[in-house]
């Protein structure tokens, strides 16, 4: 949906078409599903939707959630690393974007903490994820049939990784950043260590 990838898709006053957003939806489904028809469950994940979670959700009337959030300096690193020129960039410039990536985190999170405690929403972090794939079954309703389906142990592609197994990559991203950038981020999350909390982790 071209419309929900503008520059205001995280504003929840955004105005949007939904019936045009289930007929989209429903017809790439339809047509993924005339390709494959074992396909009975759609994951839809792009971030910003959260912003419009109820309304996207009277849509349809069968529907489960699962909220899932990373540690905020592994996905600050992630992104700074996979969205900018970092040969163009100085260090200056390089902790202004971390700033603002540890800013983007926060806001994130604090509607996320909203959806899962007013929504009673489960929540699976990246890392339990990561360390026990298997704990998806335990948190996520699916129907008959579809776990036994699902092999946790799979080889998966992800952004230009090679295809690997599912691991935690946070220490690896977190490693590619300076001391001074680690501060950085940790000055912008201090303010809401008990947002940070709650989702299990801290400020280093």
């Amino acid at each position: 949906m071209p419309g929900l990838c503008e520059g205001d898709r995280w504003n929840p006053e955004k105005v949007v078409d939904y019936k045009s957003v289930k007929a989209v939806w429903l017809n790439k489904f339809q047509n993924e599903k005339k390709r494959n028809p074992h396909i009975d469950v759609v994951v839809e994940k792009s971030p910003p939707n959260m912003m419009r979670i109820n309304k996207l959700s009277s849509l349809f009337d069968d529907y489960s959630f699962l909220a899932n959030n990373r540690d905020p300096y592994a996905n600050c690193a992630s992104i700074l690393y996979h969205k900018n020129n970092l040969e163009n960039m100085s260090s200056m410039q390089r902790k202004e974007v971390l700033e603002k990536l540890a800013q983007n985190w926060l806001m994130r999170s604090r509607k996320l903490k909203e959806i899962v405690i007013k929504m009673d929403v489960a929540l699976l972090t990246y890392e339990q994820f990561c360390q026990n794939p298997a704990s998806i079954f335990d948190v996520l309703e699916f129907p008959e049939g579809v776990s036994d389906s699902i092999d946790v142990n799979e080889k998966v592609k992800v952004k230009d990784y090679k295809v690997q197994s599912i691991s935690n990559q946070n220490e690896r991203q977190i490693s590619n950043l300076t001391n001074g950038e680690i501060e950085c981020i940790g000055r912008t999350l201090k303010p809401d260590s008990t947002l940070l909390e709650f989702f299990g982790y801290g400020v280093m």
